[in-house]
């Protein structure tokens, strides 16, 4: 697979520890097995005071060539290039409002087939990529994805093993709520 579109709703969700949960929603872009040969193209919104400094959603991109052994968040070292002067991984995004407005962040991800650079865009346009040269010679270096997937993700730092956490994923609210008010991939 060579690419991802999601539109995603932007929200505000409360964490139960700040200085330590997180909540976020995202495209994954994934190959290779887990483990040491796992290679992840995400890119999405995020809540993580403790890497941010801030309660704000963030956009924020990531990647890894190496099962999580190293990788990198925004352009906190060599690796994602950034080409836009409109939009920048850690920019602050407007969350969405209980029953209102509603904020949505349209990305996608295309392999750009001349280069092998695996390109971000945000409402159709281009804003960085990830260099095929940081996935060392690897399936997203060289062909394509296994997998694609979409959705959320939070860390809960309770010790309740995620079960009834208190850190909210997306709005907080169960889809059964509808349009405005529950989360949408």
């Amino acid at each position: 697979m060579q690419g991802a579109h999601a539109t995603i709703t932007v929200w505000k969700p409360q964490l139960a520890q700040p200085n330590s949960d997180f909540s976020l929603s995202q495209i994954w872009i994934t190959a290779g097995q887990n483990g040491s040969t796992l290679q992840t193209i995400e890119a999405g919104w995020q809540v993580y005071p403790r890497r941010t400094q801030s309660s704000d959603p963030k956009l924020f991109v990531y990647w890894t060539p190496d099962g999580y052994s190293t990788g990198c968040y925004d352009r906190k070292c060599p690796g994602w290039v950034l080409t836009s002067n409109q939009y920048s991984p850690g920019m602050s995004l407007q969350p969405s409002t209980y029953g209102g407005q509603q904020s949505e962040l349209a990305m996608d991800i295309e392999k750009d087939q001349s280069t092998g650079n695996w390109w971000l865009y945000l409402s159709s346009t281009p804003i960085g990529y990830w260099p095929s040269s940081i996935y060392n010679g690897g399936l997203l270096a060289t062909s394509g994805s296994d997998i694609l997937s979409w959705g959320g993700e939070i860390v809960d730092s309770s010790g309740t093993n995620g079960f009834h956490t208190l850190t909210q994923m997306g709005s907080g609210h169960l889809p059964n709520e509808g349009y405005s008010k529950a989360s949408y991939v």
